[in-house]
């Protein structure tokens, strides 16, 4: 048992000396290393530190200057000196690499313009002074509020810069070549550290004109190392490289005015005149923003609303009085500048005339007549202070655009076809008078009447009862029946041609062997009470044949009776011969002479219609509006003479023969569908569904009734076509009266339709003048 103990006492025995000393020299070396660490990683981190330091304040300070300048508006100016002892100027100075540090202090002055609310300016210089020996940055500001004219001397930052703080007086810095004169000096910032460890100070304004660019560069120590940064600032304005005193003298004023200076002394009522306005002091405004305005009395004159700019016064014609104007503009420094007003006298005038009264309101003419208004309208002027005279010399105009009546100066012509109907029956004439350039207008109603013969008229045989009351007329004003005049101031008669008196209006009721012949029947009726003038008339020739001479004939189209329609917008030649449109074709015996004949053709009474005819020897032209709205009646009155031995003098017998013609003015497309429904332009159709598409010519009857001719594919002399925006064309129906329509496409689709110059159908229609409708219609394709 103790043997045992003493065993395990001996197995735990400590360290040696040898080790001891071992673990102490391996310490050692380890604890050098880790310390010689950790002063360099130390001294590393100290100088890192400071050099970021210096570089922060650095950019503080650049970030100082840039603020300071960048928004400068009148100069820069950099140079050599500080203090008392600003020297030369400076361009550029940047250092290149390896060059030496600055030997002398250096000046750059900042110079700008603020505008006061009262005008004037104030001019303030920032001034940056670096002094080498403190390795300092410092600035100062002065402000001034107004400078003269001043020579090209160097002047000393300190004499501008530092100028007494007295308001009243000036002071006189420069050398002999010149001198600048500072007012109203006054510091604002006393000379104050700005930066501090600037070992080197410089700049580069060379290109602050050209490019609007400042350089500047400085060199800071960190520890034992100097430190150098470059900086570019971007300034905002255009200014100049000058010096401070420079710039202010050449600073633009901005007590700037503006005056009226052609004013006339007075103006008349109802003229114009153009204002001038000057501008007063150096500086300038925006033409733009220039105002005319009358301030006083703005009854008695503008100017242009739509243009202030324009100093354009117009004066009222009833102005009296004065008229007070002014003008205003804004300056380009934004300041709004006013003229003082200006008070025109308006040249006092007589009473003007203001209305034109003529002696009637409206007149009564009678149709085909000619009137002189010189002698039957005395026109009034009235005037501003009541009083009238009677004026002459009116000049006269249509107010009514009519083809009835013209105006050859104050000569008034109303032809024969005046007032058949509503639109002819009444036209208005405008008088004009001129009273010292002044134009005043009235207007004169004038009514047209006008008396038509209806009966005797045409072809009476041997035997035949005249005319109940020998005459029958109708007397109309202004396109409306009135009550014939008293037959007592009538003029009535009918002579037969080769007889000088009448021997129609007395005598047998029933016409006689003795009245076989041409007689020509006149109605008239002198006008007569107050503004009335002229005398309606209204003449028929009529025929008396033997009763026992007969005769038949036809008025046929185109060479054939079945062509009863014509084409409105057309002229159309009539006669007896084959080389015209219309012509009349009698039945005559075989021992008549054709050549041996005369024939009359006229149109049937009808005051609702425009279609007109002018007769020429034994032909006629028919003329149909493109606007006509109803056909016609063709009347032909044929005489036929007899004789022998070349006297072909004898009527043997007369032919009247009357025929109805129908017009047409267009032609029309009409889209159905299965069910018969007619589709509207602009519709929709489906598309792969069949649509039957019809062409109808729209016309008019003789009474001016509708009447549509169908027009069929096949129709005329030429194939009559429908296309699909131009192209293809539709194919027939079955039956061939119609087009089928087949859409393949969506979209919006155009149908057009072109007839030809013949319609054959259940009805015609013919005209040798080739005219040619078309037409189309608007469809929308869906699915």
């Amino acid at each position: 048992m103790k043997i045992k103990e003493r065993k395990k006492r001996l197995e735990n025995r400590g360290f040696t000396l040898i080790e001891l000393i071992v673990t102490v020299a391996i310490i050692a070396i380890f604890s050098g290393v880790v310390l010689t660490f950790i002063t360099t990683g130390s001294n590393t981190y100290r100088s890192t530190s400071n050099t970021a330091k210096v570089q922060m304040e650095t950019q503080e300070t650049f970030d100082q200057i840039e603020e300071m300048i960048i928004d400068v508006n009148r100069s820069l100016y950099y140079a050599n000196g500080t203090g008392d002892s600003i020297g030369s100027e400076i361009k550029n100075d940047i250092k290149q690499e390896g060059a030496a540090n600055s030997t002398g202090n250096k000046t750059f002055i900042v110079c700008n313009e603020f505008t006061n609310n009262d005008g004037t300016s104030q001019y303030i210089c920032d001034v940056l002074d670096w002094d080498k020996n403190d390795a300092t940055i410092y600035y100062s500001q002065r402000e001034y509020k107004a400078t003269s004219s001043s020579g090209d001397s160097e002047t000393s930052v300190e004499s501008l810069l530092l100028a007494e703080d007295n308001e009243e007086t000036a002071v006189a810095v420069g050398d002999a070549e010149g001198e600048t004169n500072v007012k109203d000096a006054k510091t604002k910032v006393e000379r104050s550290v700005f930066a501090t460890g600037i070992l080197d100070f410089r700049a580069d304004v060379s290109k602050v004109e050209s490019d609007k660019i400042v350089r500047f560069q400085l060199s800071t120590q960190s520890g034992n190392k100097e430190i150098e940064t470059l900086h570019s600032v971007s300034i905002r304005n255009d200014v100049k490289v000058k010096k401070p005193a420079d710039a202010f003298n050449t600073a633009t004023a901005t007590d700037v005015g503006i005056t009226i200076i052609n004013a006339p002394a007075s103006i008349d009522p109802g003229t114009s005149t153009d204002l001038i306005y000057k501008l007063t002091g150096n500086g300038s405004i925006d033409p733009t923003s220039v105002t005319w305005t009358v301030v006083e009395n703005t009854q008695n004159g503008s100017f242009p609303s739509a243009d202030p700019t324009n100093g354009k016064l117009t004066i009222a014609d009833d102005a009296v009085g004065t008229i007070t104007v002014k003008v205003s503009a804004r300056t380009n420094s934004g300041k709004w500048i006013e003229s003082a007003p200006v008070t025109i006298p308006i040249t006092a005038k007589g009473p003007t005339a203001n209305s034109l009264t003529l002696s009637t309101q409206s007149i009564l003419v009678a149709a085909d007549g000619s009137y002189n208004l010189g002698d039957i309208i005395r026109g009034t002027l009235t005037y501003s202070d009541g009083t009238t005279e009677d004026t002459t010399g009116l000049t006269w105009s249509l107010k009514t655009t009519t083809e009835v009546v013209s105006l050859n100066g104050t000569r008034l012509v109303v032809s024969a076809d005046a007032g058949k109907e509503a639109s002819t029956g009444t036209v208005t004439l405008t008088a004009t008078a001129t009273e010292d350039g002044k134009i005043i207008t009235a207007d004169l109603e004038v009514r047209i009447a006008r008396i038509d013969l209806t009966e005797p008229t045409g072809i009476y045989k041997v035997g035949d009862a005249k005319p109940q009351g020998r005459f029958i007329y109708t007397y109309m004003e202004a396109d409306a029946s009135v009550a014939s005049p008293d037959a007592t101031s009538m003029t009535m008669q009918a002579i037969k041609e080769g007889d000088t008196q009448d021997k129609y209006t007395a005598g047998s009721d029933y016409f006689t062997a003795d009245d076989i012949g041409t007689w020509t029947a006149t109605v008239s009726y002198k006008l007569s009470g107050t503004n009335k003038y002229g005398t309606v008339k209204s003449l028929q020739t009529f025929n008396v044949v033997d009763n026992t001479a007969t005769g038949t004939g036809e008025i046929i189209l185109n060479k054939d009776v079945k062509y009863d329609t014509v084409v409105a917008g057309q002229k159309y030649t009539v006669n007896k011969y084959e080389n015209c449109n219309i012509r009349f074709i009698p039945n005559l015996p075989a021992d008549a002479h054709m050549w041996k004949s005369n024939i009359r053709w006229y149109l049937k009474e009808d005051k609702k219609s425009n279609i007109s005819i002018s007769s020429s020897d034994d032909g006629a032209t028919i003329t149909v509006p493109a606007n006509a709205t109803r056909g016609f009646t063709l009347c032909v009155d044929y005489t036929q003479y007899k004789g022998s031995d070349g006297n072909w003098n004898e009527i043997y017998f007369k032919i009247h023969a009357e025929r109805e013609f129908n017009i047409i003015t267009g032609i029309e497309l009409r889209v159905v569908d299965s069910q018969n429904i007619q589709i509207e332009n602009n519709g929709n159709v489906s598309m792969n569904n069949d649509y039957t598409v019809y062409m109808y010519a729209l016309g008019y009857d003789a009474a001016g009734n509708d009447r549509d001719i169908l027009v069929t594919p096949k129709s005329g002399k030429f194939y009559n076509k429908i296309t699909e925006n131009s192209w293809p064309p539709l194919e027939e129906n079955e039956n061939q009266t119609a087009w089928i329509y087949k859409p393949s496409s969506v979209g919006e689709k155009k149908l057009k339709a072109d007839a030809p110059y013949d319609i054959e159908g259940e009805t015609i229609v013919s005209n040798d003048s080739n005219w040619h409708f078309t037409t189309e219609i608007n469809l929308n394709v869906t699915e």
